[in-house]
């Protein structure tokens, strides 16, 4: 998608130079989110796993509601209804791969490590 949309504007779009900048800026913002977290000891927060998400979407908002303000009725209704109106795949699915930008699962094993190590910490 980032690559369509920059062919708009410029005639020099290459797939490696949107994953360089695609893996730097996802390295950037989850490192920036554990730091944030790390000098925040006492903040609570609240943990959804994508693939959770998508299976029992209720679920994962009903977790991130608990401790704050209960999902009433009509805010249950909305989400209900979005969820309808949005189902997956509504509009299609994108089919990509690493390699299609040049990189291997083994170099964003490499430069994720620290957040995969992050997340063992909260499935223990």
């Amino acid at each position: 998608m980032v690559a369509h949309s920059q062919s708009i504007f410029s005639n020099e779009v290459t797939l490696d130079h949107i994953a360089e900048h695609w893996v730097r800026k996802t390295e950037f913002m989850l490192s920036k989110g554990i730091e944030f977290r790390n000098a925040n000891p006492g903040q609570q927060f609240t943990d959804v796993f994508y693939e959770k998400l998508v299976a029992t979407p209720m679920d994962a908002l009903t977790a991130i509601y608990r401790d704050r303000e209960s999902i009433s009725q009509e805010l249950h209704q909305r989400f209900m209804i979005t969820e309808q109106q949005n189902s997956q795949h509504k509009y299609g699915t994108h089919n990509y791969h690493l390699e299609d930008f040049g990189l291997s699962k083994e170099e964003i094993d490499k430069k994720m490590k620290f957040y995969s190590a992050f997340l063992k910490t909260l499935t223990n």
